[in-house]
């Protein structure tokens, strides 16, 4: 697997995560001026900006508290 794929398939796991708690999707990816925002969700009226780093192993942190 690429790194590319592993970040994608990070990406996906945690996407499917904040759904599960109640979170709606707004835009995946998103590219601006700046940089790139893996996921912008909406929980009840906030706004949800998400890194996520997809990691091989569980020895360099687990980024869920």
């Amino acid at each position: 697997m690429t790194r590319y794929t592993s970040g994608l398939q990070g990406e996906r796991i945690a996407e499917e995560y904040l759904v599960r708690l109640g979170m709606t999707v707004l835009a995946r990816r998103y590219r601006g001026a700046d940089g790139e925002i893996d996921l912008i969700l909406q929980a009840g009226d906030t706004l949800v900006f998400a890194e996520v780093k997809a990691r091989p192993n569980s020895h360099t942190g687990d980024g869920l508290s």
